[in-house]
């Protein structure tokens, strides 16, 4: 799939021993198969002092700054190759700069936005096809990724302490802030269809009332404080419950917000207002907002729009309506701040505010549904389905009534056993489970599941499971319960869903029963397969397993172990890769009907998050196959379960499968499996 638009990452890597910057280059196009990348030997020298001596003159500064980042040549080509292939400003170009999260503050503080292009000294940022961002990444950082499209709710922030006068910091007066005119001007701007709770003054805006409004399922904060500098560190002055200061470490904010399980999708950092509408602000931040905002992307908000020095009133009555009108259309946030921004070009304070973003191509909510050519994918499942020339491949997501998540038993294996685990892999299961076996001995995470699930039943289901079987040790008999208590009261059960599809295979990666439950109460009784990777065998299947399957008596084929026997449960680290060895193996041993339900028929992924290992294993275990080239011939379908990807966006998963399976050959359905499950069964339905 070729991108649609031009995207040039300028990355600046810090060298503590000179002060300067090493520089990392990135572009793909729409005219390029392979996107380009280079290191740049040469360092980017950021001269903080002359900067600073340019503060009140916004054009000789961005001219300075321009001077200072295209003197590397590398750079300037790079930049100048981006708006050759856009042309005369038609195709947009996403320039992204990366600014290393451990540079001093100074530099996140700098006015990058009043960049100029080098040719013609024209500022980039309000360029009519550049949409120009701040981005921010990290492999150590546990991402929040944007939800589906809703209705949004905000939460404004207005910090007033009764006592400001009393302070002064750095020999800065601290002026009384405007409450009326900062909740007027937050409420217009968020404008209508966004529901607005507000905490403004008078002891409101405290950080442990902010905490418990964001718990609550806040998209967009949006604060306005005054804030200092201290030592390297952000100060805000909030407010204690009295109405006097409260003078909070930015630290602080990052902490409660870490603490969350949601996070907003969006901060707006806001300086205080101490001028009436018109007039020119009597204070200055000092950037202090600028500072502060990669601290809040690094705790997982995709997305920070901060004020750069105090912004007019009138700029920003301009600015914000322009910007949340914009966003609420697309979703697309540079695009919105590159809006919002040529509604203000002609101020004098246009480069104030600075988005930092890491999204990659900016998008903060998703519409459920397919990527793109929706008609043409539901015609092509609807096609494969009715020409049995589908094979639906199951992941765990389909159980996620029944059992918790692997991410959610994840983090709570790391706070049960105390585990020094990276935040990025807290909630990846493999991971976690490894480092369990290590520490332990080889069996116990398998056991610790079963017996992890059966402690989460007794807690959650004593009302509705029988005593006998909660008292018990064996899960499987309580998830084959709750999964026939769902089957009779839900319709849309995504077993239920499944066992409808007319295939004569199934092939899972799940360790429960519940496909074969819902078969049987389809009237299609399964005949049950699985894949021996570790010499385990599971107790109840035919050693000799039928090869004639049909769609009355379908074949379910397991390839990563069932729980009653913990021994084949494919969980750890360890565990994926020894699999995988044992596949390349013994792959060809598989019954002839599952290779060729594999290699020769439209593929239908269901219940997956595209990131996570066992996805991953799978995927590359079927490029494996001799005959994978037959793969490119059909057109194949993955329903990501759940689109909270900490690493994965719409367009970054489908071109991660069409790299496998070539152009055009692969569909996201970006949403819910059982969403996904219940269009189809209507549009089928339409068809017949």
């Amino acid at each position: 799939m070729a991108s649609k638009d031009a995207e040039l990452e300028i990355g600046l890597q810090w060298r503590p021993h000179d002060q300067q910057f090493n520089a990392s280059l990135a572009f793909d196009g729409p005219a390029y198969q392979e996107p380009r990348r280079q290191l740049v030997d040469q360092p980017v020298h950021v001269d903080l002092s002359r900067l600073r001596q340019l503060t009140a003159n916004a054009e000789q500064y961005g001219t300075a700054l321009t001077e200072m980042l295209f003197a590397v040549e590398e750079i300037r080509d790079f930049y100048q190759l981006a708006r050759t292939t856009a042309g005369a400003d038609d195709t947009p170009i996403h320039l992204r700069l990366l600014v290393d999260p451990s540079a001093p503050n100074d530099y996140h503080r700098v006015r990058w936005e009043l960049l100029r292009d080098p040719d013609d000294g024209a500022p980039v940022a309000i360029r009519r096809n550049i949409m120009f961002s701040r981005y921010l990444s990290s492999s150590d950082w546990t991402l929040s990724t944007p939800p589906p499209k809703h209705d949004l709710r905000a939460l404004v922030v207005i910090a007033n302490p009764s006592n400001l006068a009393g302070y002064s910091p750095q020999g800065r007066s601290l002026a009384p802030v405007d409450v009326t005119a900062e909740r007027k001007r937050a409420v217009t701007a968020l404008g209508p269809s966004i529901a607005v709770t507000v905490l403004d003054s008078g002891g409101a805006a405290t950080l442990d009332r902010i905490t418990d409004a964001l718990a609550d399922g806040i998209d967009l904060l949006y604060l306005v404080c005054h804030g200092t500098i201290a030592d390297g560190k952000t100060r805000l002055w909030l407010e204690a419950p009295d109405g006097t200061a409260a003078i909070a470490d930015g630290q602080q904010l990052v902490d409660r917000l870490n603490g969350l399980t949601r996070r907003p999708t969006l901060a707006i950092l806001c300086s205080c207002q101490s001028a009436s509408a018109g007039t020119e602000p009597t204070t200055e931040d000092g950037g202090v907002f600028a500072a502060l905002g990669p601290q809040l992307a690094a705790c997982g908000v995709p997305a920070v729009v901060a004020m750069q020095g105090n912004v007019t009133m009138t700029t920003a009555a301009s600015f914000f309506p322009a910007f949340f009108e914009e966003l609420a259309a697309h979703g697309v946030v540079d695009r919105a701040m590159a809006v919002a921004r040529s509604r203000i070009e002609g101020r004098h304070d246009w480069w104030a505010p600075v988005l930092f973003s890491r999204l990659k191509r900016g998008r903060t909510w998703y519409l459920p549904g397919f990527a793109e050519a929706g008609g043409y994918l539901w015609n092509a499942v609807i096609s494969a389905v009715e020409g049995r020339t589908f094979t639906p491949i199951l992941g765990p997501g389909l159980a996620a009534q029944i059992i918790p998540s692997r991410r959610e038993i994840a983090r709570r294996w790391v706070d049960r056993w105390m585990m020094p685990i990276a935040p990025g892999n807290r909630e990846d299961l493999p991971t976690v489970a490894q480092y369990l076996r290590t520490r332990t001995a080889e069996q116990v995470p398998a056991n610790d599941y079963r017996n992890y699930l059966m402690t989460d039943y007794r807690q959650r289901y004593a009302d509705r499971v029988p005593e006998a079987l909660l008292q018990g040790s064996q899960p499987e008999k309580v998830i084959a319960e709750l999964g026939a208590q769902t089957r009779r009261t839900d319709l849309d059960d995504a077993y239920v869903r499944v066992a409808e599809l007319p295939a004569p295979i199934y092939v899972t990666t799940s360790w429960t029963s519940l496909l074969e439950d819902a078969l049987v109460d389809a009237g299609r009784p399964p005949v049950v397969g699985s894949f021996d990777w570790n010499d385990a065998p599971i107790s109840g299947l035919p050693e000799e397993q039928d090869d004639r399957p049909t769609e009355e008596r379908p074949l379910v084929y397991h390839l990563f172990g069932r729980i009653e026997e913990p021994e084949s449960l494919v969980l750890t680290e360890d565990d994926h890769f020894t699999w995988l060895m044992a596949w390349i193996d013994r792959r060809q041993s598989l019954p002839a009907s599952v290779r060729h339900a594999l290699t020769r028929k439209s593929l239908m992924f269901l219940g997956y998050r595209l990131d996570d290992l066992d996805f991953r294993v799978l995927f590359q275990s079927l490029q494996s196959f001799g005959g994978s080239g037959q793969l490119r011939r059909w057109q194949h379908i993955g329903v990501q379960l759940s689109p909270a990807s900490p690493m994965i966006e719409p367009e970054a998963a489908q071109e991660y499968l069409e790299s496998y399976f070539g152009e055009r050959k692969v569909g996201i359905y970006w949403g819910e499996t059982r969403r996904f499950l219940q269009e189809l069964c209507q549009r089928m339905q339409v068809t017949q």
